[in-house]
């Protein structure tokens, strides 16, 4: 505009006004163009500048995700190893568990006491092997039940079965009838209390005699 104006005022001046009113001409033509594309160049650098911004996170982001996809992996292996880990000391102490009850029954036979037979059958009525009334054995040669009372606490004060009481029995019918009912004390071996069932078998009329009776 300023170009314009002196051209105004050179107009005796033919060469310089039209000097200036070109001049002034291309500055009001182009002046808005260049201004136009500076503005268009800033936007560019910053959409530039975004989009390297954006490439910069999305490269945090994919190490974050890889850095995070390694750590689950790691735990994933630890929690396996945890688990076979349990898995083996679960197996190795039920293993250790079947192992003791076989040979606490197995004591039952071969070691027949007072203490042998009462863990048997605290043991057995807690692995649901016997009916809860105890369990009963066939006396050889005779028609008669020797039937196993399970253990049970004396009072309600005591936590479990008591070892040193008196193990208790009786003798049943095939039927079930009762006929009589016998004690093993703690005090008694085993051949004692078998010499005790012998003459209570005696006593009810179904002893078989000496040679048949099978007290072992």
């Amino acid at each position: 505009m300023a170009s314009l104006g002196f051209s105004w005022l050179l107009r005796h001046d033919a060469w310089w006004s039209g000097v200036l009113v070109n001049a002034g001409t291309t500055l009001v033509l182009f002046a808005p163009l260049l201004l136009i594309g500076r503005h268009i160049e800033w936007r560019l650098d910053e959409v530039q500048t975004a989009q390297r911004q954006i490439g910069e996170r999305q490269d945090e982001t994919s190490s974050r995700i890889e850095t995070l996809a390694e750590e689950v992996a790691q735990a994933q292996n630890e929690l396996r190893l945890a688990r076979q880990e349990l898995s083996d000391q679960v197996a190795a102490r039920l293993a250790s568990i079947r192992a003791s009850d076989g040979e606490a029954f197995a004591k039952v036979g071969d070691e027949p006491s007072h203490e042998a037979t009462f863990n048997g059958l605290v043991r057995a009525a807690a692995l649901g092997l016997t009916a809860r009334d105890g369990c009963r054995v066939p006396i050889e040669n005779t028609n008669i039940y020797l039937r196993f009372e399970t253990p049970t606490a004396s009072d309600s004060f005591q936590d479990g079965p008591d070892p040193a009481e008196e193990l208790h029995f009786r003798l049943e019918s095939t039927g079930g009838v009762i006929l009589t009912y016998l004690a093993w004390p703690q005090s008694l071996s085993a051949a004692e209390f078998l010499v005790n069932l012998g003459q209570t078998l005696q006593a009810v009329g179904h002893y078989p005699g000496d040679e048949r009776f099978a007290g072992g």
